[in-house]
């Protein structure tokens, strides 16, 4: 059952699923019993819709909203219809994760579209530097001449995703220099574009399927510099293990493991070495904790 605004009727009736309006429940008339609060107004509106269904029992929550207004209203909910348990989830004893751990040919094929608009989108990233010319202080600069900056990249990233109609759903990552070491960072717009600088970049996008798609790129700006290209190589030789290793229903957290493994062997800091550590392996493998 899904419930919605009249005016996206259509929209909703395109998921296939029995379709409810909330002019059902006509909001004006609801704000005035509930004295002009909102949330009790929002929840008021709830307990009708669920009375109506015959909704009661322990109800799983799932979702992205507001969290300070819905749990302004579930607040309010929970004590008109004590009848009903509200359930959250550890996030990988969700149930769309237990969901994701099987794809259809559907998901498998926009997996498949998705990774080759990244392959495509890199592949311009890398021949749009290499095109640019160099000062002599090794800075890059754009067809007018001046200073390529880092935003002046992600803008033309950003219109190349949206040509191919895969705008990232939260943004994604382009850093160079240390911030390429950092995971997360989105790197800083004024950066300067320059030879030998290390490079990450990162599409995330949620599909219709809630599958989260996450593909990575590491690129070399001109040349490497003997740290890099060593660094470079530490992390090939993992991932060639780890991918020798690699098989059917195996747990994360084993990888994780050989990961540690075999960083830790090359010097570096690990999260088995170091709680929270800032330099080295400080990342993961997938769901480390399944």
């Amino acid at each position: 059952m899904l419930f919605c605004n009249g005016m996206e009727r259509d929209e909703a009736a395109k998921s296939g699923l029995n379709v409810r309006l909330y002019d059902e429940y006509p909001w004006q008339d609801l704000l005035q019993e509930a004295g002009g609060d909102t949330a009790l107004m929002a929840a008021m509106r709830l307990q009708r819709m669920f009375k109506g269904l015959g909704v009661s029992g322990r109800v799983g929550l799932y979702g992205h909203t507001d969290l300070s207004n819905m749990f302004a209203i579930l607040g309010h909910f929970q004590k008109l219809m004590p009848e009903v348990e509200l359930v959250g989830e550890s996030r990988e004893n969700s149930l769309f994760m237990y969901a994701m751990e099987t794809k259809d040919e559907a998901e498998v094929a926009r997996i498949r579209a998705m990774g080759k608009i990244t392959t495509e989108v890199v592949r311009l990233t890398a021949e749009y530097l290499t095109s640019c010319a160099v000062r002599t202080d090794e800075v890059l600069l754009d067809e007018a001449g001046a200073p390529l900056k880092l935003g002046d990249v992600k803008a033309k990233i950003n219109l190349w995703l949206a040509e191919r109609d895969a705008i990232p759903s939260e943004g994604f990552i382009f850093a160079i220099g240390s911030d390429a070491g950092v995971p997360h960072s989105q790197g800083n717009p004024d950066d300067l574009m320059r030879l030998g600088q290390t490079i990450v970049l990162t599409f995330t996008r949620r599909n219709r399927a809630a599958v989260i798609l996450r593909f990575h790129a590491y690129l070399e700006l001109g040349y490497a510099t003997p740290e890099a290209q060593k660094l470079y190589d530490q992390v090939h030789k993992a991932y060639g293990k780890l991918v020798e290793n690699l098989d059917l229903n195996a747990k994360f957290k084993d990888y994780q493991a050989l990961a540690c493994d075999i960083f830790e062997k090359d010097g570096h800091k690990t999260p088995r070495t170091d709680k929270a550590p800032l330099e080295g392996y400080v990342h993961s493998l997938g769901m480390v904790l399944a």
